[in-house]
């Protein structure tokens, strides 16, 4: 009985137990398997998620500044004495009749210590005509200036009278200048040109001193306007002119400048002495509304761009988490895949023994049949 059990046990364990082994390890290999190539194409794209960059713009790199050579012509410059010496006529057209004491315009130069104070700035130290003029401050820039005399005044009416109303005269003064650092031009003989207009004609623009600010030569323009003989009101009204900025608590810039001669432009043939207070009130009403309105703009402007930088940080941030979660999920698909592989590997080695298994089966099997076709004669029987 036992002879017959032990073939059947072997018969169990090779058609049931070992074959249903080799199904099941087969299974989970093959599922292990394809764990393993599912969490490797997951940690694949997991990391490329992770290379993903947002789309701001660099700032670019600023370089220190090279010091670069001085240019001695720069230096040697505040060596040199005043040059350049000029008389600027103001106003540039006389369309009145002009009388003892009228301002005729003043000097100018070039130099880059600036001119000296009046009354050092210039001299008149000769000339044909230096009899003809007398040498006072001028009111609207304060520089040294000339006057006509009597008998100035009396040729310009007689050249006036001549020439049907119109004239040009020229004269010679020979003149220095100082600069602030007391040096002394040589002596240079300057032309003095006089334009004689008919009586009540339009003035010409006046021309533009370079040395003047933009508030001084637009104040200039509007005294000139109100009082183009320059009468003693000429500075006065040149001073009120220049307190506009302080008038409407703003900065003497380029732009309130600019906007303050468009009004001035504008309404030049409104403006009169007694109203003239008004139009400075107007341009500062016109200026704080302005102001007002270029705020609210900015505010405006400022709340959208801040929406943007805001807009662009969440992007930032969501992306980074986004980086995150797949960084995440990569490193979960790498442990999934090392132990899939570990699993396979396992099962692979048990299959690796239940094919040995086999092959130890089939020899058996292979001696056994060999041993029942050839029986042996049992060594104590008869022959």
């Amino acid at each position: 009985m036992a002879s017959g059990f032990g073939p059947f046990a072997r018969r169990v364990q090779s058609e049931l137990v070992l074959r249903t082994a080799r199904g099941f390890y087969l299974a989970i290999a093959c599922a292990s398997l394809g764990v393993l190539l599912v969490a490797a194409v997951v940690a694949i794209l997991a990391q490329g998620s992770t290379l993903r960059f947002s789309m701001d713009r660099e700032a670019p790199a600023v370089r220190p500044a090279a010091v670069e050579a001085i240019a001695m012509e720069d230096v040697s410059a505040r060596m040199t004495p005043p040059h350049t010496l000029r008389f600027v006529a103001e106003p540039a057209a006389l369309n009145f009749d002009v009388s003892e004491g009228q301002v005729l315009g003043f000097f100018d130069a070039e130099t880059p210590n600036q001119l000296a104070g009046y009354p050092d700035d210039f001299d008149v130290v000769g000339g044909e005509h230096a009899a003809l003029f007398t040498l006072s401050r001028h009111p609207s820039n304060g520089r040294a200036g000339l006057r006509a005399t009597a008998a100035l005044a009396q040729q310009m009416a007689e050249a006036r009278a001549a020439g049907g109303g119109s004239a040009q005269l020229s004269y010679t003064l020979r003149i220095v200048a100082r600069d602030r650092a007391g040096q002394v031009s040589s002596p240079a003989d300057v032309t003095i040109a006089l334009t004689l207009t008919p009586p009540g004609a339009t003035p010409p623009e006046p021309a533009a001193d370079a040395s003047l600010t933009d508030l001084q030569a637009l104040s200039r323009e509007i005294a000139l306007t109100l009082d183009p003989q320059q009468t003693d009101v000429f500075f006065d009204i040149v001073r009120s002119a220049q307190r506009t900025p302080r008038l409407c608590n703003a900065e003497e810039s380029p732009a309130f400048v600019a906007e303050y001669r468009r009004a001035f432009e504008g309404l030049r043939a409104q403006l009169r002495r007694d109203n003239l207070e008004l139009f400075y009130r107007g341009v500062c009403d016109a200026w704080n509304a302005a102001a007002e309105r270029a705020q609210a703009r900015y505010a405006s402007d400022r709340a959208a761009a801040d929406a943007v930088i805001a807009r662009n940080a969440q992007q930032r941030a969501e992306l980074d988490a986004q980086k995150r979660t797949a960084r995440m999920i990569r490193n979960i698909a790498f442990g999934v895949a090392a132990t899939a592989l570990a699993a396979f590997l396992t099962i692979a080695l048990f299959l690796a023994f239940l094919a040995m298994e086999g092959h130890s089966k089939a020899l058996r099997e292979a001696v056994e049949t060999l041993a029942a076709q050839n029986p042996q004669p049992s060594r104590g029987g008869r022959p």
